[in-house]
């Protein structure tokens, strides 16, 4: 046998190594016992879903202001970015909001009566025939219920037939007992008019009693106030004055720690550095290293901030612009590397409106795949070595699968001569594994002796 191939997907189970679709080991089923000095291997396929977006994660830029104050950190958020409007949108914190229940529910009546009213009569008449069938049956099902009841509330109690009534005695029986029957005594309606009336006079009494009493308070009071206004007369105009307000007690300033104020004399002194920027490459980038630490100290995350009042994105000939709303407030603004290669900057540091020399990468920090493995001897890779075995360009769309074959596959020798299992690793130019968010990466190798 001088060759053969292996196939290494990534979702076979590996108990103590977490398989993702970017890094994964896989344990093969038999040791491969190969002489190193004599086989080399080579990837010549390559499965992978292109389910990874241009951003992958959050980037961020920092506005520095005039006047001591601290930088604010902004977020920009990440995201599968297809087009420049929405590169801009996000910059200028434009976001989509999403339509309230109460507003969905209006639409979807509107729809409905718009619905109703394009039905032909047909489809009508016929739904109206079948609701009124369901309401017929709903009344005739309450019906018995409301019977029953109202049987039950007016049935009269059932007498008992069997007990004889007794016989009624004769007229002449009835008179006498009339007669011997004392008559009820009559109330007197003439005492209780008399009582009522004396009831009334009692209570206007009392009140007659209470009343010069009062009287004589209501007097006093008119008096009091006549002399207050004659003593008012006498007095010279003053000029009425209105209520002083309470002064607004002051809002809570945060007192900064020894350590901070230091931090923010040194941070100021060096963004000066930095606003009038060296001619030196070599002291310009010492300079920005250590920036960068001391903005670390003092900087203040705000991820949504609003950026609006001091900053506009545009587009110009494709490209992002960035337009400074406030100059007299911002110093400059500051982008990490990523978000700068992202936007088109080469220099972090923005210090006035300008236009990025270079248009929007959208494929972010996933243009080109490096694969690496731990079958191969180390090779140069820049200024390290490293077991790099082959580099797959990016292709496709978001959502797609993409199968790749090597058109001319680079072999490379083996590190052991014993091989149990093998480690597959997708990562990025910048050293992190691909964001895949769904989906499965094959790779297939092909082992080949040298003759």
């Amino acid at each position: 046998m001088t060759d053969f191939y292996v196939t290494l997907p990534s979702n076979v189970p590996n108990a103590p190594f977490h398989n993702t679709t970017s890094r994964y080991v896989t344990r093969l089923p038999e040791v491969l016992q190969l002489q190193r000095d004599e086989w080399v291997v080579a990837l010549t396929d390559l499965v992978y879903p292109h389910s990874f977006v241009n951003v992958g994660r959050p980037l961020h830029y920092w506005i520095h202001f005039k006047g001591g104050r601290q930088p604010i950190r902004v977020t920009f958020p990440a995201a599968d970015y297809s087009n420049l409007e929405g590169v801009i949108s996000a910059l200028n914190n434009q976001v989509h909001t999403r339509m309230k229940r109460s507003a969905v529910d209006n639409v979807i009546e509107e729809n409905l009566k718009k619905a109703k009213r394009e039905m032909p009569k047909e489809e009508k008449e016929s739904i109206l025939a079948i609701l009124n069938e369901k309401e017929k049956m709903k009344s005739a099902q309450k019906t018995p219920v409301i019977q029953s009841t109202e049987a039950v509330k007016q049935s009269p109690v059932p007498t008992p037939t069997s007990v004889p009534t007794p016989p009624v005695p004769p007229p002449k029986k009835i008179e006498e007992e009339k007669k011997t029957t004392p008559a009820p005594k009559k109330i007197d309606e003439k005492k209780i008019d008399e009582k009522k009336v004396e009831l009334k006079e009692e209570k206007q009494t009392e009140q007659t009693k209470i009343e010069p009493k009062q009287e004589k308070k209501v007097e006093e009071k008119k008096t009091e106030q006549k002399e207050e206004k004659k003593v008012d007369e006498k007095k010279p105009d003053v000029i009425k004055k209105p209520p002083l307000k309470k002064p607004e007690e002051p809002k809570p300033v945060i007192a900064l720690s020894p350590e901070m104020k230091q931090s923010m004399a040194e941070y100021a002194a060096i963004a000066n550095n930095v606003l009038n920027r060296p001619n030196d490459a070599t002291t310009y980038r010492n300079m920005m290293e250590e920036f960068e630490r001391i903005r670390s100290l003092v900087s203040v995350d705000k991820p949504d901030y609003d950026t609006n009042q001091y900053l506009g994105f545009t587009v110009q000939d494709g490209k992002v612009k960035i337009n400074f709303l406030n100059p007299a407030e911002v110093l400059f603004v500051e982008f990490d590397k990523a978000c700068g290669y992202f936007l088109g900057f080469e220099d972090t540091i923005v210090r006035e409106s300008s236009v990025a020399p270079h248009k929007v990468d959208f494929f972010g920090d996933v243009s080109v795949i490096y694969l690496y493995s731990d079958l191969v001897d180390p090779i140069i890779v820049g200024n390290r070595k490293s077991n790099l075995l082959s580099v797959i360009p990016c292709t496709g769309k978001y959502g797609s699968i993409i199968y790749y074959t090597v058109p001319n596959p680079r072999y490379v020798p083996l590190i052991n001569s014993n091989i149990d299992s093998i480690r597959i690793e997708l990562l990025t130019d910048g050293g992190d594994p691909i964001p895949f968010s769904w989906g499965t990466t094959i790779a297939v190798l092909h082992f080949k002796k040298i003759k």
